[in-house]
């Protein structure tokens, strides 16, 4: 399989990387990630939804707190798997767990992401551990039970309240952040106002 070699300078490159800049902040963190997930044709997004729920103005429980401590709920390790693969697997463990990726991409001679549909599992600068997953299409879902392109209502109903809700409204997020930090973990559901439409686990 031929290489591609992908350069990362920053958090803050990322930005237009394939039309796609998904910012895992919701008013405290400043980290960035481009996500390139390869959508599987039979399993396509839902098309944008034309109404909105009436979620869309939830508020988090620690929307404009103050900085220099840790907030929210600490999301269990059983929570954060995808596909059968938990955050922190090795590349080594997915490849073998999963098989042949669609994409793999690299940092120097190592890997840095592999994408199986619309699943994409990413490190940070070349760490040969997986930090974050990043689900497209509905090729997967939490251990809850959601998947992207469920309701903003299903979303509630499994998680609860938010634990923030980003300025923008556009995104929930449940686990433990310190603010105007990059000190964040948990699970992000990026939203068009009435259904999900990325998951981000990091």
């Amino acid at each position: 399989m031929k290489k591609i070699v992908s350069v990362l300078v920053g958090v803050s490159v990322f930005l237009g990387i394939s039309g796609i800049n998904l910012v895992v902040d919701t008013n405290f963190s400043h980290v960035e990630a481009a996500v390139v997930a390869q959508q599987d044709s039979s399993q396509k997004m839902p098309a944008k939804s034309k109404v909105k729920s009436s979620l869309i103005k939830m508020t988090g429980k620690y929307d404009n707190v103050k900085t220099g401590r840790l907030y929210g709920t600490m999301i269990s390790k059983e929570e954060k798997v995808i596909a059968g693969v938990s955050l922190g697997s090795s590349f080594e463990s997915i490849i073998k767990s999963l098989g042949k990726p669609d994409k793999i991409d690299y940092i120097g001679n190592r890997i840095s992401a592999v994408t199986y549909g619309g699943i994409y599992f990413s490190n940070f600068m070349g760490s040969e551990e997986m930090y974050m997953i990043t689900v497209s299409n509905r090729d997967a879902v939490t251990a809850r039970g959601v998947a992207v392109g469920d309701t903003l209502e299903k979303v509630y109903s499994l998680y609860g309240q938010p634990d923030t809700v980003s300025q923008d409204k556009d995104s929930w997020f449940y686990g433990r952040f310190m603010p105007m930090t990059d000190n964040v973990a948990g699970i992000r559901f990026v939203h068009d106002g009435n259904r999900v439409t990325k998951i981000i686990i990091l």
